[in-house]
């Protein structure tokens, strides 16, 4: 029996030039702070992060829902099945994204709401009861005085909620200075900032919120300084300033760059949260967490409840159901986010659909996932409707087929 002879080489096996390969990526002599650095690159490149759970499309594949999406005039967002990602090299970081979640899907501690607030409060105190906010480019621009004025990266990461905060700490007066957005690096359009500074108009007239909100195209001579000196005051989202937070944030930035990181060091893959998506009615159920009742809860603290009107604005929906074509599944309410849809079948295998507006944050998920297209939507709510104590039945009491058990929703 011949035995064949078989040649082995560096030049012929593809083991060692691999081998070569990654022993020339590593040095074991690189320095720490250099690898520091390469991840704080990528986690400074944007402070904007999604979190999963509260994402509508992540949650429910069928989700019409684009608010973050029509927001972001970069195409920074890019989404696929149970997916949602933020793209930092495209991302400029102007908060429109944020701003426009229904959910608070989106979130950012660079400038994080708490630090606009904080500085719109030491504004006011230098400004006798009045807080200013203009943007990065035209604070350079304008040599305004940024002891006085809170510079953002953008206006539009003011919204609604957080205007309305500013007056429920007393503050007599919100001055936005928007200046033309023409040439500006962000580019951002100003159809979805008009929006919002419609909406919150609507609001604060409503409710009759005590104070003066204002949009500027000019900036007063009183606070444009003389010669530019060093700002003290900016908001902005540098290197170090996402660097520190990180760690703190509990939802964290660059999920991919963090977990290459560390798996390259401990041999360990990290758990991509993506993943745990699925929330028990505890966790699902967590009103603090959503803009629109947070702002609503403010309002009938700090204002008077409006009479007779009719109130159209992106935070609060109304729904209601077309009885020929509903199911009685109970599949909308098993995917309200809120629980401002629930739904209970008794021991009688009787079923009951009941609406609570007050707790509808607006997020079309209701209406998407319905596999009978029966629900009928609107943004126009009726003032008197939005109290925590109003219910509306959109069935009750109707006795179920006999075939078929329906799955009861939480």
């Amino acid at each position: 029996m011949r035995h064949a002879k078989i040649r082995w080489g560096p030049d012929s096996c593809p083991i060692p030039r691999r081998i070569d390969f990654e022993m020339a990526r590593y040095n074991p002599r690189m320095s720490k702070i250099d690898t520091i650095e390469s991840i704080s690159d990528k986690l400074a490149a944007t402070s904007i992060a999604v979190v999963p759970k509260r994402c509508v499309y992540i949650r429910n594949w069928h989700s019409r829902c684009r608010s973050c999406l029509a927001a972001c005039q970069h195409d920074a967002i890019k989404r696929s099945l149970g997916h949602l990602s933020i793209d930092s090299e495209l991302c400029t970081n102007c908060g429109a994204c944020v701003a426009a979640c229904p959910t608070s899907a989106m979130s950012t501690t660079a400038p994080s709401a708490t630090e606009i607030v904080r500085q719109a409060r030491i504004s006011a105190e230098r400004n006798a009861g009045s807080a200013a906010f203009i943007c990065a480019r035209h604070a350079q621009t304008t040599h305004i005085d940024t002891d006085r004025v809170v510079v953002l990266p953008c206006l539009d990461y003011l919204d609604e909620y957080l205007i309305t905060g500013m007056f429920a700490l007393k503050f007599k007066r919100v001055v936005l200075f928007t200046l033309s957005c023409e040439g500006c690096d962000i580019d951002c359009e100003q159809p979805y900032f008009e929006e919002m500074v419609r909406s919150t108009r609507q609001v604060l007239d409503l409710w009759k919120i005590p104070g003066t909100f204002a949009t500027l195209d000019e900036v007063p001579a009183t606070l444009v300084l003389d010669k530019p000196r060093a700002q003290t005051n900016v908001i902005k989202s540098d290197r170090r300033e996402a660097f520190e937070q990180a760690g703190a944030s509990a939802v964290g930035y660059a999920w991919h760059a963090v977990s290459s990181a560390i798996g390259s060091l401990t041999g360990e893959a990290v758990p991509d949260p993506n993943a745990q998506i699925i929330m028990t009615p505890e966790e699902r159920f967590a009103p603090d967490s959503y803009r629109s009742i947070r702002l609503l809860r403010m309002l009938e603290t700090i204002g008077t409840h409006p009479q007779g009107a009719t109130i159209d604005t992106r935070f609060w929906a109304s729904v209601d159901i077309d009885p020929d074509r509903c199911k009685r599944c109970g599949a909308c309410a098993r995917m309200c986010v809120t629980q401002a849809l629930k739904y209970h079948v008794d021991d009688e295998r009787r079923a009951t659909l009941s609406f609570r507006p007050a707790l509808c944050v607006n997020c079309h998920l209701c209406r998407d996932s319905c596999i009978s297209h029966s629900m009928i939507y609107t943004t126009k709510v009726p003032a008197a409707d939005l109290v925590p104590d109003v219910i509306k039945f959109l069935y009750k009491d109707e006795e179920l087929p006999q075939k078929g058990s329906p799955r009861i929703g939480l």
